[in-house]
């Protein structure tokens, strides 16, 4: 067999390296191409701060385009989140080298406001971010809240403010039936009375005043859902 010449055998190596790096391309777009079509986003940090990656969620998420990201830093796109709780956590991460599970409310420049459910592990170009989008689930989360409170405060109405002249007017009849009493005392009774009644109608007319409130906003967690 003839003996291969050096520029055979370089050739070959070369060819092997090639084919070598078609299949790592190949592989990294079918990475790719799998990422991009998960729900959750998933996005890759270097240790500047910069976008290295972010699948097709993320691009969602951010309200950017893929090229508005790519090669610039999170600061870079979204100033003052140096700031702020979740950056302290991604700080922690990408120094330590530790993982880390949160939810976090996110402040979009616009003062728009979303929820994400965030799991952060670090890699060797930095640190990746999983993200998940709960804003529905908070937001009826968040609306389940403010109807438990509104009930603790119907109830609350209901038990002091309407029971209260309710109660005295109750006694004011006990007494009636119990005592003889003069016409000055029947007057100041009267008078008592009168007050009484006074305080429940107001107290009715602001209980039903506050039911109407729930009631549209109910309507109105119905109609943003």
């Amino acid at each position: 067999m003839k003996p291969q010449t050096f520029k055979e055998k370089t050739e070959i190596e070369l060819d092997e390296i090639f084919q070598s790096f078609e299949r790592s391309l190949e592989i990294e777009r079918r990475y790719h191409e799998l990422l991009d079509n998960i729900q959750e986003g998933f996005q890759v940090v270097d240790y500047d701060w910069r976008y290295v990656y972010v699948n097709d969620a993320v691009v969602k998420h951010s309200k950017l385009s893929r090229e508005d990201l790519i090669g610039f830093t999170m600061i870079e796109r979204y100033p003052g989140i140096e700031k702020t709780a979740m950056f302290n956590v991604l700080q922690n991460c990408m120094k330590s080298r530790i993982s880390k599970k949160f939810i976090n409310e996110f402040t979009y420049p616009d003062q728009s406001k979303a929820w994400f459910e965030l799991s952060i592990q670090p890699i060797k170009e930095g640190i990746y971010i999983l993200s998940t989008d709960i804003t529905e689930h908070k937001k009826i989360e968040l609306a389940r809240e403010q109807h438990i409170k509104e009930i603790e405060q119907l109830l609350f109405k209901i038990s002091h403010e309407v029971r209260h002249p309710v109660c005295h007017i109750m006694g004011v009849s006990n007494l009636l039936d119990n005592s003889l009493i003069t016409l000055e005392e029947f007057k100041i009774v009267i008078s008592h009375v009168k007050k009484s009644v006074g305080l429940l109608d107001t107290y009715t007319r602001e209980l039903t005043q506050f039911v109407s409130e729930m009631k549209m906003n109910a309507d109105d967690n119905k109609k943003t859902d």
